[in-house]
């Protein structure tokens, strides 16, 4: 399992591959493979609790909310990375794009 599969991973909101450790409290590689004491996979129960409650859970890897418990799920066993949460970044006005 990657951090990414972690409950306690919290992803950027551009860069999906870099994301924020919640337990560690440090950006992390969303794909490394590492051995970590706090690691814990989302449960089902997470997932449907969180569209109960909020009404919406978000794929990163489709770039979409998802309002339905049964399209979740699917997501999900397709490894996408379901989340309500991004990590904060402090430059990210600087990466964007100017408007005249």
């Amino acid at each position: 399992m990657s951090c990414r599969d972690c409950t306690y991973y919290v992803p950027h909101a551009l860069y999906r591959y870099i994301g924020f450790c919640e337990k560690e409290r440090r950006v992390v590689i969303g794909e490394e493979y590492r051995k970590c004491g706090y690691f814990e996979i989302n449960p089902d129960s997470y997932i449907k609790d969180t569209i109960e409650g909020r009404g919406w859970i978000y794929c990163a890897d489709c770039y979409m909310p998802i309002y339905d418990y049964e399209t979740a799920l699917k997501h999900k066993a397709m490894g996408h990375l379901l989340t309500t949460k991004f990590m904060f970044d402090q430059v990210a006005a600087e990466e964007s794009p100017g408007v005249d």
